[in-house]
C-alpha cells in the first residue's frame, strides 16, 4: 500500500479531501446567509433590550432595524414589535398618570402596520382616563390659576384616575384664589360677592391662613354694610308710611264717590264733591313707585329683595305692612377695619381724602396694563390704584 506524506493511503487521500469540504460548507453557508440581512443585529439587540424591560430602548432599536435595512427580511417584524412595545409603554405612562408621554407612545402605534395594536391605541386615546388625564396636565401647567379652576373643579368631580390629582391641587391652590377674588370685592361698595367668596373659604377651606384672613374681611364688610343700608333701610319705612297715606287717600276718594253717586247719579259733580281733579295723587304715584325702584336699587342686596317687595305690596295695596325697627348704624372708631372707604378707583381716593379717611385694602392692579383711559398703576398707603400719571410719582409706579 503506498502512503503520502500524510500517512493517509493514497487511495482514500481524495475522498477524505472531499468530505472536509462538505463539512467545512455547512456552517460557512450559514454564516454567509446570516450575515447578508444587515437587519439581524439590531433586531436581536432590541429583543434583548424588550426582554430585559427597557422598552424605549428596544422601541427605537427596532425602529433601527428598517433605517439600517430597509430590505431586511427582519423589517416588517421588528415594524409590528416596535408597535407592539410601544402599546405597553402607552399603557404603563397611563397608570403612571403621564398622560402626554403616553399620547406619543400611542401615536407611534397609530401609524403601524399593526392593525391589532392600531385598534387597542386608538381606544386608549379616546379613553376617558386619557382625556381627562391630558386636560390635567393642561391646567397644571397653566401659569394663571384662577382660570384652570372651575377645569380642575369639574376633573376632581369626575371618576378618571386623576380625580383625586385634580383635588389635591384644589386644595392648595383655591383658597389663594378665592382670597385674591375676596380683596377685590371687597374693595368695592357693596359688592357681593366679597361675603360669598370669603364664606366659601370659611367653609371649604377652614384650616388654612386664606380663612382667618377672610373672616377679618367679612367682618369689616358686614360692619360696612350695616353702616351703608342703615339710611337706607330708614328710608325703606319712610316710603312704606308714605304708601299706606296715598293709598288710604285714594280709598276715601273712591268711597266718598260711591257715596256721592248714591245721592245722586251725576259723576262730574261727585267727583267735585270729594275733592275733583285726581291727577295729582297718580303723579304721586308715579313718582313714589321710581323712587321705591331706585332704593332697591341702592340697596343691591337680593336676599331682602323678596321680603321688601312683599312689604310694598302690602303697604300700597292694602294700606297695611309689618313694620320693622331699623337699628342703629355701629359706631365706627379709628382701629375699626370697616372705618376706611371702599376705594376702586382714584375718584373714591379723593372721596377718602375728603371725609379724612383711609381707604380699605385694596389692589385695583398689578400693573399699567390693569388699568385704561391712559392712567397708571399707582401705589396708596392700602394697595393699589389706577391714577392719572401725573398724580403718581415715580417711585409709586406698578409697571
Amino acid at each position: 500500500m503506498i502512503r503520502g506524506r500524510t500517512g493517509m493511503p493514497e487511495q482514500h487521500r481524495g475522498v477524505r479531501t472531499t468530505l472536509a469540504w462538505v463539512l467545512i460548507g455547512v456552517p460557512v453557508v450559514a454564516v454567509m446567509v446570516a450575515g447578508c440581512d444587515k437587519g439581524r443585529a439590531p433586531y436581536d439587540e432590541a429583543v434583548a433590550l424588550e426582554e430585559k424591560g427597557s422598552l424605549a430602548e428596544a422601541a427605537e432599536k427596532y425602529d433601527g432595524v428598517c433605517r439600517r435595512a430597509p430590505d431586511s427580511k427582519l423589517c416588517l417584524p421588528s415594524q409590528q414589535r416596535a408597535a407592539k412595545v410601544r402599546l405597553t409603554l402607552g399603557e404603563k405612562a397611563i397608570e403612571l398618570l403621564k398622560f402626554s408621554e403616553a399620547r406619543t407612545a400611542l401615536a407611534f402605534v397609530l401609524e403601524s402596520s399593526d392593525e391589532d395594536a392600531k385598534k387597542r391605541a386608538k381606544v386608549l386615546m379616546e379613553s376617558p382616563a386619557m382625556v381627562n388625564g391630558l386636560r390635567w396636565e393642561a391646567a397644571s401647567k397653566a401659569t394663571d390659576k384662577a382660570l384652570v379652576l372651575g377645569e380642575m373643579e369639574a376633573l376632581a368631580k369626575s371618576n378618571s384616575p386623576v380625580a383625586a390629582k385634580a383635588a389635591q391641587w384644589i386644595a392648595a391652590e383655591r383658597p389663594a384664589i378665592w382670597l385674591t377674588a375676596a380683596k377685590g370685592a371687597c374693595a368695592r361698595s357693596a359688592e357681593r360677592n366679597c361675603a360669598v367668596y370669603c364664606r366659601a373659604i370659611i367653609e371649604k377651606h377652614a384650616d388654612t391662613e386664606q380663612a382667618t384672613e377672610a373672616k377679618k374681611l367679612l367682618a369689616a364688610y358686614e360692619l360696612a354694610e350695616q353702616r351703608r343700608l342703615q339710611p337706607l333701610l330708614v328710608q325703606v319705612e319712610k316710603k312704606l308710611q308714605e304708601c299706606v297715606k296715598l293709598h288710604r287717600e285714594q280709598k276715601a276718594f273712591h268711597n266718598c264717590t260711591l257715596q256721592q253717586l248714591a245721592i245722586d247719579d251725576e259723576p262730574l259733580r261727585a267727583l267735585a264733591a270729594c275733592g275733583g281733579d285726581q291727577s295729582e295723587s297718580g303723579r304721586r304715584s308715579e313718582k313714589l313707585k321710581d323712587a321705591w325702584r331706585k332704593l332697591l336699587e341702592d340697596i343691591g342686596d337680593d336676599t331682602r329683595k323678596e321680603a321688601l317687595e312683599k312689604r310694598w305690596s302690602d303697604a300700597c295695596d292694602h294700606g297695611e305692612y309689618q313694620k320693622a325697627d331699623v337699628p342703629t348704624a355701629p359706631a365706627a372708631d379709628k382701629g375699626d377695619p370697616a372705618a376706611c372707604y371702599p376705594c376702586a378707583s382714584q375718584e373714591d381716593f379723593d372721596i377718602a381724602w375728603q371725609k379724612k379717611t383711609k381707604c380699605c385694602p385694596v389692589v385695583a392692579c398689578g400693573g399699567d396694563s390693569a388699568c385704561s383711559g391712559g392712567r397708571v398703576c399707582c401705589r396708596i398707603p392700602m394697595g393699589t390704584l389706577c391714577t392719572d400719571a401725573k398724580r403718581c410719582g415715580a417711585a409709586d409706579r406698578v409697571r
